[in-house]
């Protein structure tokens, strides 16, 4: 038997859940086909060097003009504003929410990735990954069928995922 649609009467008679996922929110994208990318995650440093204007590798440099011309979607996993508000309390990071919001309305192809049962799962699955926002983002990546954009040279040598950056 199929489940009921979110929101709607289950079998006995208690209403499903509806997913977890902000109003607004674009559904993730389906898996591109070979050799071609239609969307990527971002890594915190890939989006603050991103706002920042900064230089980032020639190959996640690339996928990012893609995104500026509304040709690939950016991802932006829900735990990445998270871990900016701590990078700047440390005074690790100039950008903070209200610049993270304001590069969010200028780009309609950066679109924040709700946390779901799919990213978890992924993260399940990634016990030998212990930095926790690490893992969030590569599970994120993972759910999603997308290349992460990471400098992270562990996340590239880990085999546990396609990242983009040189």
């Amino acid at each position: 038997m199929a489940e009921p649609p979110a929101g709607s009467a289950g079998a006995e008679g208690v209403p499903s859940r509806a997913p977890l996922a902000h109003a607004g929110a674009r559904d993730p994208p389906a898996a591109p086909r070979e050799g071609e990318v239609k969307a990527c995650v971002l890594d915190t440093h890939a989006f603050v060097w991103y706002v920042q204007g900064r230089r980032v590798g020639r190959s996640a440099g690339r996928m990012l003009r893609e995104v500026d011309r509304g040709r690939c979607r950016a991802w932006i996993p829900a735990i990445v504003p998270v871990e900016i508000v701590l990078l700047r309390e440390r005074g690790r990071s100039a950008i903070g929410i209200p610049e993270l919001e304001a590069t969010l309305e200028r780009n309609s192809e950066l679109q924040l990735l709700p946390l779901d049962l799919a990213q978890a799962r992924e993260f399940a699955l990634l016990p030998g990954v212990h930095d926790p926002f690490d893992r969030m983002i590569m599970a994120a990546a993972r759910a999603v069928g997308c290349p992460l954009l990471s400098a992270d040279t562990g996340m590239q040598e880990s085999g546990l995922l396609q990242v983009v950056w040189d």
